[in-house]
């Protein structure tokens, strides 16, 4: 990272009442998220520039993360996006209860022609992709999880609407009591950014959140 991007991040964050730390701590890059480590059995983000906060009502932290691509891992099936942009910037908030890990994302030509090709022959060719139910949704988005109904539970109509609304660009992944979104942005669309973070958070479903942490009481 650039001391003119660490003077941008800082600088944003002062005009903005965020605080600025250089240095990620290692607990945050540390959670089960599939940008911090490719699937593998180790981390390979390194983070920087951690902004924290409230935006909106929302608690907040943001922070620009590189990632080193091990040679020959296939990122999701989009591998451009993690080995052409320099810094990755991310949000991360809370989800209020411990939900299983969902992956969500615009999908490109590639992800279409797969499934049209789904469509010819009537296989499924990633068996982690959910359908959410709602035709349009589904043309545009790629849910990836192996826990189908909960996604289903998250992805409600108001979320589906919400994140074709405000969605596209990002990459949404959820885990446990964390959600992040990210994106290759520079400082001066961090706005756009909290507001798809925000936009997610809003839409929640709080019956999701109250059945997950009743279920956690009860163990």
């Amino acid at each position: 990272m650039t001391e003119d991007r660490a003077a941008e991040m800082r600088a944003w964050a002062e005009a903005h009442g965020f605080e600025y730390e250089a240095e990620v701590p290692e607990e945050l890059l540390a959670l089960p998220f599939y940008l911090f480590t490719l699937g593998l059995d180790m981390e390979v983000a390194v983070g920087e520039n951690l902004l924290s906060g409230d935006w909106e009502g929302m608690p907040v932290d943001l922070f620009d993360v590189t990632v080193a691509v091990p040679e020959g891992v296939q990122a999701m099936g989009v591998s451009a996006y993690w080995t052409e942009n320099e810094v990755i910037t991310t949000a991360m908030a809370g989800t209020g209860a411990e939900l299983p890990y969902v992956y969500i994302e615009k999908k490109g030509l590639l992800t279409r022609l797969a499934d049209d090709l789904d469509r010819v022959d009537h296989l499924h060719h990633d068996h982690l992709e959910v359908t959410c139910g709602a035709r349009d949704f589904d043309e545009h988005f790629e849910v990836k999880t192996t826990h189908p109904d909960f996604a289903r539970e998250l992805i409600d109509h108001s979320m589906m609407e919400s994140l074709l609304a405000h969605g596209s660009g990002f990459v949404y992944e959820v885990s446990g009591r964390q959600f992040i979104v990210h994106t290759p942005q520079a400082s001066d669309e961090l706005p756009a950014l909290l507001g798809a973070t925000k936009a997610f958070w809003d839409e929640i479903p709080s019956e999701v959140v109250e059945k997950y942490a009743s279920a956690q009481d009860d163990d």
